[in-house]
């Protein structure tokens, strides 16, 4: 007789198939997960995944307004619960895990709601802020990216820690063919006609002031004297002025602003490029790092969120203070300037330092938080 998996009721914010965000690699993820649990995925924007990714079942909410989906949310758990489901895992989504809890409040069961990031650094509404509070009450268990973003949560929120698990982001390394990134980067670097010699700085992340997406201008000027490119890889509400200010001190010539890339289509732009750069004032458990240090690209970034315990031994002296601009760029040019012995030792051991944030290391951790 088979024996029956273990119930889970997963949401998932938002899927896209050619999404740009990093909730695409969660695809991955519950793909796996659904030969251990029997899922029930719940996505509350986009479209429905091909196949189910191997789930029970999947749902897409309908509704455009935020009390609809609210709404459809109750109604989905509330029917699963009835069904058997009683462990609920929610990911990003604050009206997700209110109405979960909500549920298992009344009907029994646990809520883990996964929330990686330092909201406490900039202020929001009471209305929200408060919402946001209440919830952090009601859950069962906050999940969280390291350690220290688990104690941070806890001082802000008043989370006790035995109410926190740790549950680190992932990159599923089986999946990259080296050979082909390499043949597609050579083609990217011909197509963006960059001169051979040119050591190439990526940025990869929406283009905010939490990103710090509005320092890239003061970064490049400071390495004018360096043979660099900056790419840069994302949108948002601060890329009108980061083009205008790149006109202003006419290095318009020397970046290049793709716009949104396909999250599949991301590790290509890695393998052409020389160093990453993280200049951001708020973070979470930042996945971009994982996919540079999947390729050996080194990186600098700031000091912030769960970075440093990313971040490989070899590789530390990089990371800077978010406050100090100047650190920054002085962080990349020690990076430019490195010796071919001392970079090929940084690559050799952030290939190795990834495999602690593999798929299958990640799989194991989860379901022993469930089972648990």
């Amino acid at each position: 007789m088979t024996e029956k998996k273990p119930k889970l009721f997963y949401v998932l914010p938002k899927y896209e198939a050619r999404s740009a965000t990093h909730f695409s690699y969660l695809v991955d993820f519950l793909s796996e997960m659904s030969k251990t649990f029997e899922i029930f995925l719940l996505v509350e924007k986009g479209e429905k995944p091909e196949e189910n990714l191997g789930c029970e079942k999947s749902v897409v909410l309908r509704s455009k307004s935020s009390v609809g989906r609210l709404g459809e949310l109750f109604y989905w758990m509330l029917r699963a619960r009835f069904s058997g489901w009683r462990d609920f895992y929610v990911h990003y989504s604050f009206a997700g895990a209110f109405s979960a809890s909500l549920v298992v409040r009344i009907f029994g069961g646990r809520v883990f709601y996964w929330n990686c990031g330092e909201p406490w650094k900039y202020r929001r509404s009471f209305r929200r802020e408060f919402f946001e509070k209440t919830t952090y009450r009601l859950i069962n268990f906050l999940v969280t990216g390291s350690e220290s973003m688990a104690k941070q949560y806890s001082r802000h929120y008043k989370i006790p820690l035995s109410k926190t698990k740790v549950m680190p982001n992932w990159i599923n390394l089986s999946r990259i063919d080296y050979r082909e990134l390499n043949l597609e980067s050579e083609k990217a670097k011909m197509e963006l006609g960059i001169e051979s010699g040119t050591k190439i700085l990526l940025f990869v992340h929406r283009l905010s002031k939490r990103k710090g997406a509005h320092r890239l201008p003061e970064i490049l000027e400071k390495l004018k004297e360096e043979k660099v490119f900056l790419l840069i890889l994302g949108d948002g509400p601060e890329c009108q002025m980061i083009k205008r200010e790149f006109e202003k001190i006419n290095l318009t010539q020397r970046v290049k602003i793709i716009g949104w890339v396909p999250q599949r289509e991301i590790l290509k732009y890695f393998a052409l490029s020389d160093i990453f750069l993280l200049p951001s004032e708020e973070e979470g458990f930042p996945h971009v790092l994982l996919e540079a240090l999947a390729l050996g690209v080194p990186y600098a970034a700031n000091r912030v969120g769960a970075v440093e315990e990313i971040t490989p031994p070899s590789l530390k002296k990089f990371l800077a203070e978010s406050e100090n601009p100047n650190d920054f760029s002085e962080k990349v040019r020690r990076l430019l300037h490195g010796s071919p012995d001392e970079l090929k030792e940084i690559k050799t051991e952030m290939l190795a330092w990834v495999w602690k944030f593999d798929l299958s290391k990640s799989l194991e951790k989860f379901i022993q938080m469930i089972n648990r």
